[in-house]
Parts: C-alpha cells; sequence; structure tokens
C-alpha cells in the first residue's frame, strides 16, 4: 500500500492534495511554482529562477530596441498573480509594468512611451506585460477557453497590446513572448537551497506524523501550515507593497492614474545602467568625477539631439581625429603611418624626457 505521499507543485497540484487529504490520504505539500501565487508562504521555490530567466531576457533586447528606436512589449508568465512581471519589470528596468493587480489605462500607457521619447532623449521604451494584465473595463487575453479537466489558457496580451501602442503613438513596436523559457534551465542558488530547505522539512513531518500540510517559508524559518489554509486562495502583489512603492518612485509606469510623478531628467530606472551624463551647454556637478572637477574637458557629455558638437573653445569638433604630430628629426618621419605607430611608444617616452 501507499504510506504518504509528498505532493510538490503549485495551486492545482495541491487542491488535489488538499482533496485526497480530505478522503483520509497521509499528504505533504512542497510549493512548487514559477508562479509564486500560493498562500502561506514567503516564496515558492521556482519563483526567483523564473524572473532572473526574464531579467536576463529583457536586458538583451535593450540593445536592439535602443538600436532600432522601437517599443518592446515583453509577456511575461504568472496567471493571476503579478509576481514575476513585478519582479522582472522592475529588475529589467522596464518604463511600463501592468500585472493583474492593477487594471491599465491604454491612454496611460502610451502617454508614458510618448514621454520615454520626447522628453527624457531616449530613443526606445520597454513594456513587461503579466499574461493575466487587463485593461480597465476590459478583460484578460486567452489563447483557449476552459474545458473538462483544465482551466482557460492565458496568452496573446502582448501581440494586442504591441498593435494598440504602434497605432496610438505611430512607434513601431514589437512584441515577444517569453514563455517556457521561463520554466526551464538549471535553478540559481536561491532556489536549489530553498527546495532542500523545503525537502528536508516535508520528510521531518512524514516522520512526525504531521499529515495535511504544507510546508511553507516563514523567514528565518520553515514551518507547517494546514494545506486547506495554503489553497484556499491565490497570493497576489499588494497594491501598496514595498516593491511597487519603489517600482513608483523609480518612475515605473503601472498604466493606472496612482503612477508616481515622472523622475527627474536623467534618472529612473534607466539611471542604474550607466553613469550619468549631461547635455551640452548644460552644467551638471553631480556628473564630474573628482578627475574631471580639476580638468573640465574631461567631463562627459552628451549632445541633445540636433545640437552642434561644439568644443571647449566654442568652436565646432572636427569629425575626425588629427593626425598625430611627428618631429622632423623622428627617424619614422618618413617611414609611412604604420611605422610611426610602431615608434609612437618610443616617441611619448622623449617627450616625456623632455
Amino acid at each position: 500500500g501507499l504510506d504518504a505521499l509528498v505532493a510538490i507543485g503549485g495551486d492545482g497540484s495541491l487542491r488535489i492534495a488538499t482533496a485526497l487529504a480530505k478522503h483520509g490520504l497521509k499528504v505533504v505539500g512542497v510549493p512548487k511554482t514559477i508562479d509564486n501565487d500560493l498562500a502561506s508562504t514567503s516564496v515558492t521555490f521556482g519563483f526567483h529562477t523564473a524572473v532572473q530567466t526574464a531579467v536576463e531576457a529583457i536586458g538583451r533586447l535593450h540593445s536592439t530596441a535602443d538600436a532600432h528606436r522601437r517599443v518592446m512589449v515583453i509577456e511575461v508568465m504568472g496567471r493571476d498573480a503579478g509576481w514575476i512581471g513585478l519582479f522582472a519589470g522592475l529588475g529589467g528596468t522596464a518604463d511600463v509594468v501592468l500585472i493583474p493587480e492593477i487594471p491599465y489605462d491604454l491612454d496611460v500607457v502610451c502617454e508614458k512611451i510618448q514621454e520615454r521619447y520626447d522628453d527624457d532623449g531616449h530613443g526606445f521604451a520597454i513594456v513587461v506585460v503579466s499574461e493575466g494584465a487587463k485593461p480597465k473595463d476590459g478583460s484578460a487575453v486567452y489563447i483557449e477557453g476552459a474545458g473538462a479537466g483544465r482551466n482557460a489558457r492565458l496568452g496573446g496580451i502582448a501581440e494586442v497590446l504591441a498593435q494598440q501602442i504602434g497605432e496610438r503613438t505611430g512607434r513601431e513596436t514589437r512584441s515577444l513572448v517569453l514563455g517556457h523559457l521561463q520554466r526551464g534551465g538549471e535553478p540559481i542558488a536561491y532556489d536549489k537551497v530553498l527546495a532542500l530547505r523545503f525537502g528536508a522539512a516535508a520528510v521531518q513531518l512524514l516522520e512526525e506524523g504531521k499529515f495535511g500540510c504544507m510546508v511553507a517559508l516563514d523567514p528565518p524559518d520553515v514551518k507547517a501550515v494546514p494545506l486547506s489554509e495554503a489553497t484556499a486562495h491565490i497570493k497576489t502583489v499588494p497594491l501598496d507593497s514595498d516593491v511597487v512603492r519603489t517600482a513608483r518612485r523609480l518612475g515605473v509606469s503601472f498604466g493606472d492614474c496612482g503612477t508616481a510623478a515622472r523622475a527627474p531628467r536623467g534618472g529612473g530606472p534607466r539611471a542604474m545602467r550607466g553613469p550619468p551624463f549631461r547635455l551640452s551647454g548644460v552644467p551638471d556637478d553631480r556628473c564630474r568625477s573628482p578627475r574631471a572637477a580639476r580638468d573640465p574637458r574631461r567631463t562627459r557629455t552628451r549632445r541633445a539631439p540636433g545640437a552642434p558638437d561644439v568644443g571647449p573653445g566654442g568652436g565646432l569638433r572636427a569629425r575626425s581625429r588629427p593626425e598625430p604630430v611627428v618631429r622632423p628629426d623622428d627617424p619614422q618621419h618618413h617611414a609611412g603611418p604604420r611605422a610611426h605607430r610602431r615608434g609612437s611608444r618610443r616617441f611619448a617616452v622623449d617627450r616625456r624626457r623632455r
């Protein structure tokens, strides 16, 4: 006979385990789902690996979006919970993050994208959308409806949203669905350790004869909670959570009227991508390193669109690098450019000695 059953999975698998436990089967549950939507546990294992995969994919899309001045709309998993979309969007420095918990207004989304092009001086925008996101007074997008023994399949929101954004803003827009890439591959170290902790706790519950429970993370400990409590409802993103507030402070738009005020020029989540810059003719001491403070010519600048390339003296900079000056008595003087490159190091040493 069957001594006991360890059920490993998400809300669907553990609901079945809950029903079996009610019929007298000895069951212990282990929360494993990338959606992170199981109640009574701080996090499920698999979630952070899925977020890492999504963040890496979003990072790779920045360069192609920038090169072609496009709006990129990336669809991530999560069903009716926006945990993956929220964490991946914030970690991937997205401009817009759309999750099921916050119905979005398309006008607000397009306004944020247009702001990226017009005011911030950037030529692209990144939108991360959870597969269960829905517009105000609208519904989620489904690939297929529910059937016997299966739930309706969410999917396709990125393609719909990309078409709407392109039509409203006139910007070239592309969509991408990460899909099952988020569910595969080697787990990150955090998930490996968490899975081992859950597994050891589940075996301990079996040894102690505590059935009808699920192991759950309640930092810093792993504890046992009733299966019925863990599967009573799905865990969604709290609208007042610290992660949501952090995203708003950084200028991320959730497509609603509660979006924080626009971040100052040069700020927002993209400020993490590299050193700050200033527009030509606009002094900004925050952009200057100690070495640059001693030599104003070292201040890093970025020209505004259409602005002339003006040097420190007020004249236009040459578009090509000037030819090196060689002393007439240099033995490499008449030996051609290749020979000069070979002798350039010795020539620099001579100048220092003089």
